[in-house]
């Protein structure tokens, strides 16, 4: 270190928590979970003045920081995505993570601007090797930084998509057949979007209530093609339909047809 000395403690202001992106990072879900992982990696980069990267040489993946940390792993992924969004992180090319801020935790009050000049230095000097070494790769290839990005993108979208397969699932009322149900579930939010799908258990629900001659269907047959009958474009209550078209009316409603096709077939003589 510049100084020649070690730090092992950070130091915090009394509004620390009252900063705008602490105050932000707390406002959304599990804020405070994110909050505490944070102060954690203050602490775990103290001895390489901010830097998260293991003997200098080997960055610490979302994974390997989520053992460290002792949480899992999709949680270590939202939270270095929301520092990253933050302003409270730097991810460089190479995977290193620099803790933005460090210099004004660490416990040292001498040298203490100096310190911060030579923080700042460290970080764009090792952007500017990073730079040079990427100018002579393929310029098709995506930077580490981009790679990580989609990563953490499609495990949020994983989670996302995991999260409304169970609610839609938690939504239908006959819970029967789930195995078959859950597999077949993420392709219709894919194909007919999350939001039609609960509209279609409503108003098979509405269907049950109501009209006589609907039956309950386990989750594995409404899911396979029993929800055909309630899609935007194919319901209509009280109309009963195959999946192809409209093939009749509920009872109420197929009486007078009945005695109009009797009083047609005397008519004609049709036994």
């Amino acid at each position: 270190m510049a100084d020649n000395k070690k730090y092992y403690y950070i130091k915090l202001q009394e509004n620390f928590f009252e900063r705008e992106e602490i105050l932000m990072l707390e406002s959304i879900e599990n804020g405070h979970m994110y909050s505490n992982i944070l102060l954690k990696l203050y602490l775990k980069s103290l001895k390489n003045e901010g830097k998260l990267m293991f003997n200098n040489i080997i960055p610490y993946t979302p994974e390997i920081l989520s053992k460290v940390i002792r949480v899992n792993k999709d949680t270590m992924v939202v939270a270095l995505k929301l520092f990253q969004d933050f302003g409270l992180i730097e991810v460089l090319d190479n995977g290193a993570i620099y803790m933005s801020n460090i210099q004004n935790f660490i416990g040292k009050s001498s040298t203490e601007a100096d310190r911060k000049r030579s923080y700042r230095k460290q970080i764009e000097d090792e952007k500017g090797q990073m730079s040079g070494l990427l100018s002579l790769k393929c310029p098709d290839i995506s930077p580490p930084e981009k790679e990580i990005e989609k990563e953490i993108e499609l495990e949020i979208e994983k989670k996302h998509i995991e999260q409304q397969v169970a609610h839609v699932w938690n939504r239908y009322p006959l819970k029967k057949g789930k195995a078959a149900a859950i597999k077949k579930i993420p392709k219709l939010i894919e194909q007919y979007s999350y939001e039609q799908l609960i509209r279609c258990i409503e108003r098979y629900e509405l269907g049950l209530q109501k009209e006589t001659w609907r039956k309950p269907q386990n989750g594995s047959t409404f899911f396979n093609s029993g929800y055909v009958d309630y899609l935007d474009e194919n319901y209509q209550e009280g109309v009963r339909a195959n999946g192809n078209g409209y093939t009749g009316t509920n009872t109420e409603n197929s009486e007078p047809l009945r005695d109009e096709f009797e009083e047609y077939a005397k008519r004609h003589g049709i036994q």
